[in-house]
């Protein structure tokens, strides 16, 4: 849903930036506050410690819980943050057709928050380096063993 949402925010975004870029921007606004205020809100939660787990994964835990608790939800915030960073790169670049130079600012500086917002929401797409991905893996397997436990 939110993908759904901020696709066409962007769509319309991009549309109105060929008139007047600040109405570019103006599309292109809530939808990264909404994402980044989710965002804000879903981190406040602290995760326990597992024992089960290692300390590395206990680690990605306490980083990215609420994304292992709600995958589904997580992938779609994902998906919208990174459909709002493309649409905030395009209407930069329309933006400097229309010399609109501080859009350029704004597209980086959008850019980089939905890039993180992204990453926050789905770890699982941008796992970095070999620790991550081992971790991972770990917690993964963990919750399907759990998930395994319950329906016997």
């Amino acid at each position: 849903m939110a993908r759904m949402v901020a696709t066409f925010l962007g769509l319309a975004s991009i549309l109105a930036a060929f008139y007047s870029p600040a109405w570019g921007w103006a599309g292109i606004a809530p939808p990264s506050f909404a994402l980044l205020i989710i965002l804000y809100r879903k981190k406040r939660t602290t995760w326990r410690r597992v024992p089960e787990l290692s300390p590395q994964a206990n680690a990605m835990i306490r980083k990215f819980g609420h994304a292992y608790a709600n995958p589904i939800g997580g992938r779609d915030l994902s998906l919208a943050a990174s459909t709002v960073m493309c649409a905030s790169m395009i209407v930069a670049l329309i933006g400097l057709r229309h010399a609109f130079w501080a859009g350029i600012a704004m597209g980086t500086t959008n850019g980089l928050a939905m890039a993180f917002a992204a990453r926050q929401f789905n770890p699982a797409n941008f796992l970095l380096g070999e620790a991550e991905r081992v971790a991972h893996t770990e917690i993964i397997s963990l919750i399907q063993r759990k998930q395994a436990e319950g329906r016997q």
